[in-house]
């Protein structure tokens, strides 16, 4: 019976091996979406994970990762963890943009708004050729990492605050995660602007950002005595829950920020929670609203979806 089984697991192996050797025949000149575009999107994360640190071919063409520091610091997450995370976003973007835009393999440009260490944008490598791809972000040094880890696409350091230097109308799908839970109020209004600017007809702006239970969250923290390192500054915002949560449910913009957590960027970043009442009113003056997705079995945040006319 053992023999049977290591028999078995042998075959499963050689199988495994086998498909992977059949996906780089093409070679490794190849971009992913030459070599990987007709794989299913379970499969396609595997050959980012477990695949990629299995199979050395694998890793001389699809991106690496950074050190887990600086995978912890975008958001907290790391590893497997947090690329399942971005493939869970990405997959949810796919449906919108197929329901919305039609076939996202006909984008001409996707720009990927807070690119951080390029956990998201690796995943559309399959859909799309690179040069379709920009990750743009105003952190320097996830840009220079997310050059050194990913070879495919274009990265590119951006101001704080707009414009870019994407011309009007040139851009099929702008996406954000977790980057609208963090901007300010002014630096909020000024993207949006700008996505409206940059936006082709028909083009879609998919973004997330806090849901109202981020408020009480913030309250709850109170209580942690052992919070982990990038939810310490949550005890020391949104104080006045019942007020803010008010503001919350007549459709204000929730933001606070922390100095000792965000440092020199604090007059631009912060915490945000955004609700649908006020996303119609003001995101709405520059894109047609779509949809407001309020459901944490879809995603951790909620996801706004705007699309030019």
């Amino acid at each position: 019976m053992i023999a049977r089984f290591a028999a078995k697991l042998s075959d499963m192996f050689q199988s495994e091996e086998a498909k992977v050797r059949r996906l780089l025949e093409p070679g490794l000149d190849k971009t992913p979406r030459q070599l990987f575009g007709g794989v299913d999107d379970d499969y396609w994360l595997w050959l980012l994970t477990e695949g990629y640190r299995k199979y050395p071919e694998l890793q001389k063409i699809l991106p690496g990762m950074p050190e887990e520091r600086v995978q912890l610091q975008s958001n907290g997450l790391s590893g497997d963890v947090a690329l399942r995370d971005a493939w869970n976003f990405y997959k949810v973007m796919k449906g919108i943009y197929a329901k919305h835009a039609g076939n996202l393999a006909d984008a001409r440009v996707i720009v990927d708004f807070g690119v951080g260490w390029a956990r998201m944008i690796r995943f559309f490598l399959k859909d799309v050729e690179p040069q379709t791809l920009w990750g743009i972000d105003h952190y320097d040094k996830v840009i220079e990492v997310s050059k050194q880890t990913c070879k495919w696409g274009n990265f590119e350091l951006i101001a704080p605050f707009p414009p870019t230097k994407f011309a009007d109308a040139s851009v099929d799908l702008v996406y954000a995660y977790s980057v609208f839970s963090h901007l300010s109020e002014e630096a909020h209004l000024k993207w949006i602007a700008e996505f409206g600017r940059i936006l082709r007809p028909g083009g879609m702006l998919i973004a997330t950002t806090w849901a109202r239970d981020f408020l009480l969250r913030c309250r709850a923290a109170r209580k942690d005595t052992r919070p982990e390192f990038w939810t310490t500054h949550l005890p020391r915002i949104f104080v006045d829950t019942d007020r803010w949560l008010a503001h919350y449910d007549n459709g204000g913009y929730c933001y606070e920020t922390d100095v000792a957590q965000y440092g020199d960027v604090a007059h631009y970043l912060g915490e945000t929670a955004i609700p649908k009442a006020y996303v119609q009113q003001q995101w709405g003056k520059h894109l047609q609203f779509v949809d407001f997705i309020d459901d944490h079995k879809v995603t951790p945040q909620n996801i706004i979806v705007m699309k030019k006319t």
